[in-house]
C-alpha cells in the first residue's frame, strides 16, 4: 500500500543515480501523527541515510548533482515557475516500469593511462565529466554507466584510446560524414562545408533559422550528433581529410561546461592542420551565440578560401588511428615536409624519450 510521509531535514549529500538516489540529511525528523491545528515535527536527528528513486528540487539552492541535467531522475525548478513545474509533473509521473539505459562509452582499462604503481598519470576524462560520472580506481578509472549522460567529452580528450563512444560510435559517425559528402559531390555540389549540432539545441536552431531566415546555406551539409561533446579534434581533422572545406559546431551556449574543453580540442586540430598545411582562417568554426540571427550570419560570412588539397580515407578502426591516418594522408597531397609539428600544450600526441646510456635497469 502506498503512502505519503512528511518530513523535514537539509541535505547534506546526494549519491546515485534514477531508481538509487542515496541522500544524507541532516536536521532529520517526520511529522508527528499527533499533530492536528499545525504540523509539528519529532525531535531531529543528524547524518540519517535514505533511498529515492526520483529526487525534485524546489529549494533554488545550489544543484546537489554537478552536471545535474544529465542526471536521470533528478529534477529541479523553482518553485514558482508554474510551467517547469508543469512539465515535470508530466516527466515523473510517466517514470514508473522498466527503463533501458543507453551504455553510452566503452571502456578498456588495459589502455587507460591513469596511474600505474601509484604514479598519478593521466585525468583527463575525470576532470571533463559534466556529470561526476568517472572516478578513480587505482591505475584506472571507474565509468559509472548509470550516471553517464553521454556527453561524449571522455572521448573526446582520451589521449590512449581506453574511452571511445559506443552511442553512436565514432566511425559510424565519420561514414555518415563521409556518405553525405560523396552524395553531395555526386549531384554536382561545390565547396562543401559540415555543420555538427545536438539533437535538442541545434535541431531548434536550425529550425528557427529556416523559420525566421533565409535557412542554411545551400553548400552547409548537417550532421546530427547525440551530444557535441564528442566533437574533438580527430572528427574535426576527418572532416577536413574526407573533404570539406570548413567545418562549423553548433554549441550550446548555456553549457559552458561542456563547451569549454571543444575549444581545447580546436586548438589542437587547427595546429595539427597547420603542421601539414591545411589550415585557414574560418577553416574550423565554433559558433555559441543564443540569437539565430547571429547564427545564420556566421554560417553566411565566415569565409574560407583555403586551397589545400582533401585525402579521403575510409573510417574505421579507433579514433586516434583514423586521426593519423588523416593527417598522413593531409601531409603527403599537401606537400607537407614537417617531421615535427608544434601542438600545444599537454596536447595528447608524441613519444617519450629514454636516454638509455643512462638508465641503469
Amino acid at each position: 500500500k502506498d503512502c505519503s510521509i512528511l518530513t523535514s531535514g537539509k541535505i547534506k549529500k546526494a549519491t546515485g543515480h534514477f531508481t538509487n538516489f542515496t541522500l544524507v540529511i541532516d536536521q532529520f525528523a517526520n511529522a508527528s501523527p499527533s499533530s492536528k491545528d499545525s504540523i509539528r515535527f519529532e525531535e531531529p536527528a543528524n547524518d540519517v541515510e535514505t533511498n529515492c528513486d526520483i529526487i525534485i528540487d524546489l529549494t533554488g539552492e545550489a544543484p546537489l548533482f554537478s552536471g545535474w541535467e544529465k542526471r536521470d531522475g533528478y529534477f529541479r525548478a523553482a518553485g514558482d515557475d508554474l510551467n517547469s513545474l508543469a512539465s515535470i509533473e508530466r516527466e515523473a509521473s510517466q517514470m514508473i516500469g522498466e527503463f533501458e539505459k543507453p551504455i553510452y562509452i566503452n571502456f578498456d582499462e588495459n589502455l587507460c593511462a591513469h596511474s600505474r604503481n601509484k604514479i598519478d598519470g593521466c585525468s583527463r576524462c575525470i576532470d571533463v565529466c559534466p556529470a561526476s560520472a568517472i572516478t578513480s580506481l587505482g591505475d584506472s578509472v571507474n565509468i559509472d554507466a548509470a550516471i553517464c549522460g553521454g556527453c561524449g567529452l571522455c572521448g573526446a580528450v582520451c589521449p590512449s584510446g581506453a574511452t571511445q563512444t559506443a552511442y553512436p560510435p565514432a566511425d559510424q559517425l565519420f561514414s555518415s560524414m563521409g556518405s553525405l559528402l560523396n552524395h553531395y559531390l555526386q549531384a554536382g555540389g561545390k565547396k562543401p562545408n559540415l555543420l555538427l549540432y545536438d539533437q535538442v539545441y541545434g535541431s531548434e536552431m536550425i529550425e528557427m533559422i529556416a523559420r525566421f531566415g533565409d535557412g542554411l546555406p545551400a553548400n552547409l551539409l548537417p550532421v546530427s550528433m547525440h551530444a557535441l561533446g564528442r566533437a574533438g579534434h580527430d572528427i574535426m581533422i576527418a572532416a577536413i581529410a574526407l573533404g570539406y572545406n570548413q567545418v562549423f559546431v553548433l554549441l550550446n551556449p548555456a553549457k559552458e561546461t561542456e563547451n569549454a574543453p571543444l575549444y581545447e580540442q580546436l586548438s589542437l586540430a587547427k595546429s595539427m592542420l597547420a603542421g601539414v598545411n591545411a589550415d585557414d582562417d574560418n577553416r574550423i568554426v565554433i559558433i555559441d551565440d543564443l540569437d539565430p540571427y547571429a547564427v545564420a550570419e556566421k554560417l553566411y560570412t565566415s569565409l574560407c578560401t583555403i586551397k589545400s588539397k582533401p585525402s579521403p580515407f575510409s573510417p574505421i578502426g579507433s579514433p586516434r588511428s583514423m586521426t593519423r591516418l588523416a593527417m598522413r594522408g593531409l601531409a603527403n597531397v599537401n606537400g607537407s615536409t614537417n617531421t615535427i609539428i608544434e601542438l600545444p600544450p599537454e596536447a595528447p600526441y608524441g613519444r617519450v624519450e629514454i636516454d638509455t646510456q643512462n638508465c641503469t635497469v
